[in-house]
């Protein structure tokens, strides 16, 4: 079918080898990544801005090739909730030195602050297996959930478990 469909379009396909991943489209939506907000951060010099920061980092959202303005939902605080005047808006950051904005101009709740989870939606299931010790921070756990059943599947990577990798050479000291 898909041959077909390209040679209707003119694309010549008779000395083409075609291969289809079906991946992304069946997982592209298979995972969740939750986030901890740390702390508010506003600046009012030179133009007012905000941040919404949290525990983690763009860089673990990576894998799935995810857009730069992940879709969210904050844990029990459904948008729809507040009305315009009771809404905040902010760039969702992570806590890496690099720009780490995750989702620009969020619209969150204006009671937003710190414990308060962040839900990014769809992020594939191909993060957890690309999401790189970017700065030496620990990856996050991972948890298999199926209906009501939920467990950690790997758990979450301390600093001693990051660094436990890294070694001096001898020769390095002298």
């Amino acid at each position: 079918w898909f041959r077909l469909e390209l040679n209707k379009l003119g694309i010549e396909t008779k000395k083409t080898v075609l291969e289809l991943e079906p991946g992304r489209g069946l997982f592209g939506s298979a995972s969740i990544h939750v986030c901890r907000v740390n702390f508010i951060k506003k600046q009012t010099v030179p133009i007012p801005w905000s941040w919404v920061v949290t525990d983690t980092t763009d860089y673990w959202l990576l894998g799935a090739n995810n857009p730069p303005n992940q879709p969210y939902v904050v844990d029990g605080k459904p948008i729809d909730n507040y009305p315009s005047e009771s809404r905040v808006i902010a760039d969702i950051a992570g806590k890496s030195c690099g720009p780490d904005r995750i989702t620009g101009d969020a619209c969150l709740p204006g009671d937003i602050g710190p414990g308060d989870l962040i839900i990014f939606v769809g992020t594939g299931a191909y993060q957890e297996m690309q999401s790189p010790n970017f700065n030496s921070m620990g990856r996050p756990a991972t948890v298999a959930v199926k209906g009501t059943q939920e467990g950690v599947v790997r758990r979450r990577e301390t600093i001693e478990d990051v660094f436990r990798r890294e070694a001096i050479p001898d020769w390095i000291s002298e």
